[in-house]
């Protein structure tokens, strides 16, 4: 079995083409301006800039290790429900190392030069499994009603730029 990474299919998606949300901007606005959303009340996460990649937050596509039917088993267990999304499946050797990272995501500050890894599709699999951590956040955000980041404390891999998606696999939670 190929080790992959996933990326939600974006709802509004035009074409086959993922863009990040910077790229975005110029090419489909109106697009843009909905999914930047998604950032309210934490606007300043916009402007960090990435270490290696050397550029902004959205200057990246994001992808999780963690398949999405881990996400929706930690929800149900929790009694909350996770359904109708479809999400890119991609396999982990796309990416070029020199314009893609690990970004860990866990209990380490994020800026933390110990949050970076460079690339090595090698690595990708180690972070495969949802995090305690990730659990736990979910938890308390559903006991006080708040709708949590599904992807807290989820490893990510970062790559700059876009990538076509003509031929790469979907499936659907």
């Amino acid at each position: 079995m190929t080790n992959c990474v996933y990326h939600r299919v974006p709802a509004e998606m035009k074409g086959d083409i993922l863009y990040p949300l910077n790229e975005m901007k110029d090419i489909y606005p109106d697009i843009y301006k909905k999914a930047i959303e998604k950032y309210n009340g934490r606007e300043h996460i916009m402007k960090d800039v990435i270490p290696i990649l050397n550029c902004l937050w959205n200057d990246v596509l994001h992808f999780s290790p963690v398949h999405p039917l881990q996400i929706k088993a930690a929800f149900k267990e929790l009694g909350e429900e996770f359904t109708g999304r479809e999400y890119f499946e991609i396999p982990v050797d796309t990416f070029a190392p020199e314009k893609t990272i690990i970004y860990l995501n866990g209990e380490i500050p994020k800026m933390d030069s110990r949050n970076w890894l460079s690339y090595d599709s090698a690595l990708v699999p180690r972070y495969k499994e949802l995090p305690e951590l990730s659990r736990r956040y979910y938890k308390e955000k559903f006991a006080k009603n708040e709708q949590p980041l599904l992807y807290a404390k989820i490893p990510h891999v970062l790559h700059r730029g876009s990538i076509d998606t003509k031929n790469i696999t979907r499936i659907r939670i």
